[in-house]
């Protein structure tokens, strides 16, 4: 099956068999991931031994459950603290394979619970108790006799406060692609159209993409997304990538063992909500923040690795209203702090 090594996303690096050994890829902010299917059928095979997400924590995407706590800040403004605990749950696996073909069924469900007595400054709400994320999404992969390879990719699910109150709090994603060999036997023209209705960019969003690669130690991904990988080591690992508006991630990752690894890193963490007592149907309650993370992964077994990170959180906001700053109101500011986090991914 070819590698796909980029597809439209927004939010934060995709999992990888090896922190260090796999494409860098990024999700679409309901958890697409084309590299992750191709990954999935990789792993059918007896010699996979590694699987992860380069973060680990909250942000991890393979099966598994992770914890992320943020200890109690300032809230700017109001004369209270701000804690937050995030968890994630996750699972996915192929439910048909046949020949060039491939579908994986998976699900996600994020919980984030606060511990504050914020308010929502203009309309003087309470700030949410708690924030969820159910998704289940169904993705398709066609891998053609002449090398090209295709897809299609949906997801369904809710966002908020209370999850499928309502008809109004569903909602879905879906994005195309297409991977078409460059005339060489390294590179690829990589076509796809993503509509992400509550991302950044809510409207059909076509990206066009070169992966060039030049030899095994360094690619990169020059359109829309971008990305680029490079190992100036077999141990060592330098990843970066870019989606508009707002996602910008960096990566390093060092091997100490072939069991024991070392990352740190930059990433940015958006998400959406749809609140249920919202004053329009079209507001959304948006989570923004910015982080720098580091922390070890461990393969304590053939079928699971164990991850320990922390780093500190800053650019920290919510508000309702669009998909910007600009547009918000109901605007909370949280002081930066400190994180720790930990996960148990699971490999089969």
């Amino acid at each position: 099956m070819a590698d796909l090594k980029i597809v439209p996303a927004s939010g934060t690096f995709a999992d990888s068999e090896s922190l260090n050994d796999a494409p860098l890829v990024m999700t679409t902010p309901t958890g697409i991931q084309v590299e992750d299917m191709l990954q999935e059928e990789r792993r059918s095979s007896p010699s996979a031994r590694r699987g992860g997400s380069p973060f680990g924590g909250a942000r991890m995407r393979r099966p598994g459950y992770s914890a992320t706590w943020y200890p109690s800040t300032s809230v700017d403004d109001q004369q209270t603290d701000f804690g937050l605990v995030r968890q994630l749950f996750t699972m996915g696996a192929p439910i048909w394979r046949q020949d060039g073909d491939i579908v994986i069924l998976r699900t996600t469900v994020e919980n984030s619970l606060f511990s504050t007595d914020a308010i929502l400054p203009d309309t003087g709400r309470a700030f949410p108790d708690e924030l969820w994320t159910v998704n289940v999404g169904l993705n398709y992969i066609h891998q053609f006799d002449n090398g090209w390879s295709g897809g299609l990719m949906t997801t369904v699910g809710s966002a908020s406060d209370k999850p499928f109150h309502s008809i109004d709090e569903v909602r879905a994603s879906v994005l195309g692609f297409l991977q078409v060999p460059a005339g060489n036997d390294r590179d690829t023209w990589q076509y796809s159209v993503m509509y992400a209705p509550f991302s950044d960019l809510n409207f059909p969003i076509p990206g066009v993409a070169y992966g060039w690669n030049p030899s095994e130690t360094f690619q990169m991904n020059v359109g829309i997304p971008f990305s680029v990988t490079w190992k100036p080591l077999d141990a060592l690992a330098f990843n970066a990538s870019y989606f508009p508006l707002y996602n910008v991630n960096a990566l390093v990752t060092y091997d100490w063992t072939d069991d024991l690894q070392f990352y740190g890193g930059f990433e940015t963490i958006r998400e959406t909500f749809l609140l249920t007592d919202r004053a329009s149907r079209s507001d959304q309650f948006l989570a923004s923040e910015q982080r720098v993370i580091g922390g070890l992964r461990w393969n304590i077994w053939r079928y699971a690795a164990l991850d320990v990170n922390a780093g500190y959180a800053f650019g920290r906001y919510y508000g309702e209203g669009g998909n910007r700053r600009d547009e918000l109101y109901d605007l909370v500011d949280i002081a930066p702090g400190p994180f720790l986090g930990s996960s148990l991914i699971v490999r089969f």
